[in-house]
């Protein structure tokens, strides 16, 4: 080394700080500044950094003229090193940059992607890639508390998340005997337990947990709440390849909701059958209905079907309900293919205007009512009435002979105003399958209900159940107090209609009066 270079190095503590090395050809240190005292405990030469050079010509690494780079631990510090030939061939100069605080970022980056914030179990992220990662038979169990969003509502959200944290420590306290299984909040309310067991312990273990949930409580400021929840559990085999380790979160999901949907505490995705068939099904419907409505009047369309209503007293018909059919290449699909696709796309809006269009149309030339069944999305959505308002205006057909026909549930009674601003607009108001379910009389008269369409599961039986004849007359009795008029729904038969005109019904609708058909009934 000249004298000049010799100078030079020993500036270099003053302009980098960080660790400097420079190797002669042999390997050897040849010079070192101050900083790199810190990681030269375990650096005798450079075969310390690069342990796999110990085989290659040191001389042909330095004339190749590649720089290289690696990290190196020195104590508790990391360090990156950049290891550069020397312009005359004569070693290798290596600068290093401290790279402890860098990483511990990085770590604590990584914790808080795979953590859940509030409990600091594993999260979904990390559940996803634990699942990804198996090799091994394995099982998913996804636990929901039931009830939870009424705990947050009612008492808020501190006691909520102490809720939560107090639930995590009980589930984790009866994991402590089965190390091989992991714990999860994979959403606010819904937990994961995901591990190996062999094949026929996972419905024990689970009766295990539920005995032992079933023997827990939660204390909130002296509130003791017992534990509700619904369970799906899904298994993972490895010589069963119709449950791939990517689709067993979907399919704990999938018991898990229809476990709700059953009102059951637990149930497990073996008990849901053709589960793969049922999800292309609804794919391929939520797609037909999305064409349909694209390609109106193509070989895949929606189509308007018109269902006639007889009025008792005048014997003639006054009215129509459209009804939505989906034409696939000449055959008719009725809702019940479709509809329940349409809803779980969002698509009920779309729906409800189009058939709003192709009913304007028909009844544009006649002054006969007709029905447009309106559901919660349609009430929902903010440009619905102007919309329909709009086509009925372009085809010169006032809103006065137009029902909203609305399935009665607990929601409707939630958008009391939005229905009463149809009212407003000339829209009449119909309450479709009144008799069973839910049924608030109480609310109903906060609306100006013009019809109430009673069920049909009473109607059909009205000719020889006693009991659905009374509710049926109860139902014609309250209609009147209110102003409504009644409407009875699957009148299949004769004997039903002539049983609907003597409890005093005012209009019938069934078969036995007219099938739905794209055209309306001639000379009436």
């Amino acid at each position: 080394m000249t004298q000049d270079e010799s100078y030079y190095l020993s500036k270099l503590p003053g302009i980098n700080p960080e660790p400097v090395l420079l190797f002669d050809t042999r390997g050897e240190i040849e010079f070192r500044n101050d900083s790199a005292k810190t990681i030269l405990d375990n650096i005798h030469d450079i075969y310390d950094i690069f342990p796999y050079w110990r085989s290659r010509d040191l001389v042909d690494i330095i004339a190749s003229g590649k720089n290289h780079r690696t990290t190196y631990q020195a104590g508790e510090e990391f360090y990156y090193l950049h290891c550069i030939p020397t312009l005359d061939g004569s070693g290798l100069a290596i600068f290093s940059t401290n790279i402890t605080d860098l990483l511990r970022t990085q770590h604590q980056l990584q914790e808080a992607a795979c953590h859940d914030h509030l409990t600091g179990i594993f999260n979904r992220y990390q559940l996803l890639e634990d699942i990804k990662a198996r090799q091994h038979a394995a099982f998913l169990l996804l636990l929901d508390i039931a009830g939870f969003a009424d705990i947050n509502s009612y008492f808020g959200y501190r006691l909520g998340d102490n809720y939560l944290l107090q639930f995590t420590q009980l589930l984790q306290s009866f994991l402590q005997s089965y190390p091989n299984i992991h714990l999860y909040r994979v959403s606010g309310d819904v937990f994961a337990l995901f591990g190996s067991t062999d094949t026929g312990l996972t419905e024990p273990f689970v009766a295990k947990l539920k005995a032992y949930l079933r023997q827990q409580k939660i204390i909130l400021d002296h509130l003791q709440l017992w534990l509700e929840y619904t369970m799906g559990l899904a298994k993972y085999k490895l010589h069963n390849q119709s449950t791939t380790r990517l689709t067993l979160f979907n399919r704990a999901e999938a018991a898990l909701t229809e476990a709700k949907r059953r009102e059951l505490s637990f149930l497990s995705d073996a008990s849901i059958r053709g589960l793969e068939q049922t999800y292309k099904d609804n794919l391929l419907w939520a797609q037909k209905s999305l064409n349909a409505l694209h390609n109106s009047h193509q070989q895949l369309r929606i189509q308007a079907y018109f269902q006639p209503i007889l009025h008792l007293s005048s014997n003639r018909i006054e009215k129509y309900e459209a009804l939505a059919r989906l034409v696939d290449h000449g055959t008719v699909m009725p809702p019940l293919q479709f509809l329940e696709a349409m809803k779980r796309t969002r698509l009920l809006p779309r729906l409800t205007t189009e058939m709003a269009t192709q009913s304007a149309m028909v009844f544009a030339d006649n002054s006969l009512e007709f029905s447009l069944n309106v559901g919660i999305q349609d009430l929902r959505d903010e440009h619905m009435l102007s919309n329909l308002l709009d086509i009925l205006s372009q085809q010169q057909v006032a809103p006065e002979r137009v029902v909203i026909e609305i399935l009665e549930d607990g929601e409707i009674y939630q958008l009391l105003d939005t229905i009463n601003e149809y009212k407003a607009s000339g829209f009449k108001i119909a309450i479709d399958d009144f008799g069973t379910g839910y049924s608030n009389f109480s609310k109903l008269q906060q609306l100006s209900v013009d019809y109430l369409k009673i069920d049909g599961s009473l109607i059909k039986d009205i000719a020889n159940s006693q009991r659905a004849c009374k509710i049926a007359q109860t139902i014609n009795d309250y209609a009147r107090q209110i102003n409504a008029k009644t409407i009875a729904e699957f009148v299949a038969d004769e004997a039903i209609l002539e049983m609907v005109r003597s409890i005093g019904i005012d209009y019938a609708q069934g078969y036995h009066i007219g099938v739905p058909d794209p055209k309306l009934l001639e000379g009436i």
